[in-house]
């Protein structure tokens, strides 16, 4: 049987029905519908680190990212993404902005949109991008995307006196807002018609200083992870 998938602007038709033989060849599609845009759209899930150079005693954290991604092509080509990230580090530093605990755990989250592009890894390049292929197909992309990241810290703050004059204390978070970029390249093997494996190297940088950022350089951050396709 000779098949070939719907994506983007492009539709299948059926040319002839022979027995237990279909076969179809695929042409350009008028104009885009609901079904071929709802039909690039996917679901990338990263789990991975990130690392802060220059940032006090600053372990490690866990970081996750989560988007919605539209592509003109499932393995190649432009595309567009919106993403929410977060990530978590211990942390030691005797000089945070603003804040009385010197040892602790921040929290971040990135909101960020922007655009990027990949490429085949293939001979011909020109050939593959006339007539791409989904299955058992490796690409590398590059995206970049501003936004907005949030960081979130502890402090401790007087309360009340108690009844025999002493100070009681409670903490309370700070939130930073801060304006931020971040640049990504990522190598992508694609299984199937719907899903695909990554791997992804990242720099994310703030604008402006967060409250624990006397000395930082920026973000590093390295991931995998999965795309699902809605169809």
């Amino acid at each position: 049987m000779l098949s070939a998938q719907t994506d983007g602007a492009w539709r299948d038709s059926i040319v002839e029905v022979s027995g237990e033989w279909e076969v179809r060849r695929i042409e350009p599609s008028s104009k885009p519908t609901f079904g071929s845009i709802l039909n690039n759209l996917t679901l990338p899930l990263e789990v991975g680190c990130a690392f802060t150079p220059q940032m006090g005693q600053t372990r490690p954290g866990f970081y996750m990212r989560t988007s919605l991604e539209y592509r003109s092509h499932k393995t190649v080509g432009w595309c567009v993404a919106a993403e929410f990230d977060s990530y978590t580090r211990k942390y030691e530093n005797q000089e945070v902005n603003g804040i009385n605990v010197t040892q602790g755990r921040d929290w971040t989250i990135d909101i960020l949109a922007g655009g990027g592009y990949r490429v085949p890894l293939v001979k011909d390049i020109p050939s593959f991008m006339a007539k791409p292929l989904y299955d058992n197909i490796w690409s590398i992309g590059w995206m970049l995307y501003a936004g907005g990241s949030c960081q979130t810290l502890q402090k401790i703050v007087p309360d009340h006196y108690d009844d025999q004059g002493e100070m009681l204390y409670h903490v309370e978070t700070l939130d930073t807002w801060v304006p931020t970029i971040k640049m990504t390249m990522s190598v992508e093997y694609s299984i199937c018609y719907g899903i695909s494996v990554y791997a992804t190297m990242g720099y994310l940088q703030h604008i402006q200083k967060t409250q624990l950022e006397s000395s930082y350089i920026g973000e590093l951050i390295t991931s995998i992870g999965i795309t699902c396709f809605f169809r």
